[in-house]
């Protein structure tokens, strides 16, 4: 009977074989994109995601060719729902003041995006410079045309995601002094930056200065467009 039947030791099954459990590229992205939700301040390491899908993190290049691949993959995920709705005929300004909103409202709702626009090694986020083009083109339309585009998009571009930046970093340390700090200040000086923190306090003090920024941006461009 021990010929082609697998014998059954003190009672117990034989140990069952078979291969290892499957895991996908979107299995990859689902970790990956959780990681980075918990931790928005940081990237995901391909150990952590190796880690959370109890695999190895060589497994992981069975999918993706490097850590860079995988983290454009993840921000093409993260962009995936922005949407701007946008009629054709609308007015530049308005398009680019829109976009700005649109981008701040969804990077504030997605804060781990932030940091997975700009990574080390010279990479850039392919899914937002997608987006972000839609600037480059309302420039076009009021006039700009080769550097001077060029230009004018990387203005737009630092203006609006510096100050999403900055509202971020204000969100986990709020900028603020102590009163000893404050009063350490020469009288001057610590007028001034009474006044301010007056401002940075207000509870719509981010919303009002956002907007703030936008305009003088746009009346900005409008000197610029004339000449």
């Amino acid at each position: 009977m021990e010929n082609g039947i697998a014998k059954v030791q003190d009672g117990k099954p034989g140990k069952a074989r078979g291969r290892p459990a499957r895991i996908s590229r979107e299995m990859i992205l689902d970790a990956a994109a959780e990681l980075s939700g918990k931790s928005p301040e940081e990237l995901p390491s391909l150990n952590g995601i190796a880690r959370a899908l109890k695999i190895s993190p060589m497994a992981i290049y069975t999918y993706f060719s490097s850590k860079d691949d995988l983290l454009q993959a993840l921000s093409d995920r993260l962009l995936a729902e922005f949407t701007l709705d946008i009629a054709p005929d609308a007015d530049p300004f308005d398009v680019i003041v829109q976009w700005a909103n649109a981008m701040r409202a969804y990077v504030l709702l997605n804060p781990q995006l932030i940091n997975l626009l700009v990574w080390e090694g010279g990479h850039t986020s392919v899914a937002w410079l997608e987006r972000g083009m839609t600037v480059s083109g309302a420039l076009g339309r009021m006039g700009f045309t080769g550097a001077a585009r060029a230009r004018a998009t990387l203005w737009v571009w630092h203006v609006a995601m510096g100050a999403i930046n900055v509202e971020l970093r204000n969100r986990v340390m709020p900028q603020d002094l102590t009163a000893h700090e404050l009063y350490s200040l020469d009288t001057s000086t610590r007028e001034q930056i009474a006044e301010m923190l007056s401002f940075t306090g207000s509870a719509d003090h981010a919303d009002r200065f956002f907007t703030y920024q936008l305009d003088r941006m746009c009346d900005a461009l409008r000197v610029m467009q004339k000449n």
